[in-house]
């Protein structure tokens, strides 16, 4: 091997296992654990958003299944937040903001509500995310009683709804809207 910095592959494989306790075996295997932990905190994001919404949906929740609603929806957004998109981020903050609106937990609805709507507006995000960004701070100003950013927000929401070209995903979000 010439000392000329210009090495192949093979020198390089070469080097690391003479210099080194690290092999290209090693090397390999954490690529596909990278790969795997992905995957697994994909998994962890995706289980968490369902099993809270599942709880969400829920009538008559125990005090418990309250609490596991919490914790399911930061998990899930913990997970996205490392591997996720800001589409997933920005729902997952909208998930958490509709948890503690559902437990009249005004203040950290509206912490997470405002925290969707800053990723939506940053990120340029429209449509479907933003009108439910929209109606999460209404929601959240409906529960601290402020009539005047509740009807701002609310209305937000319905022109953003409106916009919506999937009718199907329009009228859908119309309809969460009256409340």
């Amino acid at each position: 091997m010439e000392n000329n910095n210009s090495y192949n592959i093979e020198d390089l494989e070469k080097l690391i296992n003479e210099n080194s306790d690290i092999n290209m075996d090693d090397i390999n295997n954490a690529q596909d654990n990278k790969s795997s932990l992905f995957d697994i905190e994909k998994k962890m994001a995706i289980d968490c958003f369902n099993k809270c919404w599942d709880l969400i949906d829920k009538k008559d929740r125990t005090h418990d299944e309250d609490m596991n609603m919490i914790y399911l929806t930061h998990a899930s957004r913990y997970h996205w937040g490392n591997i996720g998109s800001p589409i997933e981020i920005l729902r997952g903050e909208w998930q958490i903001s509709h948890v503690y609106a559902i437990l009249e937990n005004s203040q950290m609805a509206l912490f997470h509500a405002l925290e969707s709507l800053n990723i939506c507006l940053d990120q340029g995000v429209t449509g479907f995310d933003l009108a439910f960004a929209y109606e999460a701070a209404a929601r959240a100003y409906k529960l601290l009683d402020n009539t005047e950013k509740y009807s701002q927000y609310i209305c937000l929401a319905k022109i953003t709804a409106s916009e919506i070209e999937d009718e199907n995903d329009r009228n859908y979000t119309l309809s969460q809207l009256n409340f």
